[in-house]
């Protein structure tokens, strides 16, 4: 018996804010084979959760960390079959071998990317600069820059990880200087 093939997954993103930036780096430093597109009729009428999506045929799911989920599995899931090494598969949440992983992609996701996205809006609000400065130390502080940008295989792995921290302190750039 012939098996259908699985539905090409596609992720539409309406606005370009921080959640698409992240999704687009991944995808991209994993060379997945998930495409990232500007939805051709935009709906940002919608709360901004709603505002990027992953479509796998009819199904639709949003959350940029539900989305990068899927595609790192997708790529880990695709290496293997390809008869990759399993212990350089991408780490995703819940699937890391330190929980520090999945505490930082909790810290960027629930207090950087909030702070960031209201600096860059509005370029105002102290209580938003000492957030994302006081995680931007941590992150120097715990060499989780150096982790992310080094030269190894294990950086790698850390895909998820550099491509939230990037795309939330990218815009805060100038207050981190």
């Amino acid at each position: 018996m012939v098996q259908a093939a699985a539905p090409k997954a596609k992720v539409v993103y309406h606005d370009t804010n921080l959640s698409a930036l992240a999704i687009a780096n991944l995808a991209t430093s994993i060379h997945s084979e998930i495409q990232v597109v500007k939805a051709p009729k935009p709906n940002v009428n919608r709360p901004e959760f709603y505002h990027v999506e992953l479509k796998i045929g009819t199904d639709i799911i949003n959350g940029e960390l539900s989305i990068m989920d899927y595609i790192v599995a997708e790529k880990n899931r695709d290496n293997s079959a390809k008869g990759g090494v399993s212990n350089n598969a991408f780490f995703l949440q819940g699937h890391a071998s330190q929980l520090s992983f999945d505490d930082w992609i909790s810290v960027l996701n629930k207090r950087l990317r909030p702070a960031t996205n209201s600096f860059a809006v509005t370029k105002d609000g102290a209580v938003v600069k000492e957030v994302i400065k006081a995680i931007a130390k941590a992150l120097e502080d715990q060499n989780i820059f150096d982790m992310l940008t080094g030269e190894t295989d294990a950086t790698n792995r850390y895909a998820y990880l550099a491509s939230l921290v990037f795309a939330y302190l990218e815009p805060a750039q100038e207050l981190l200087s």
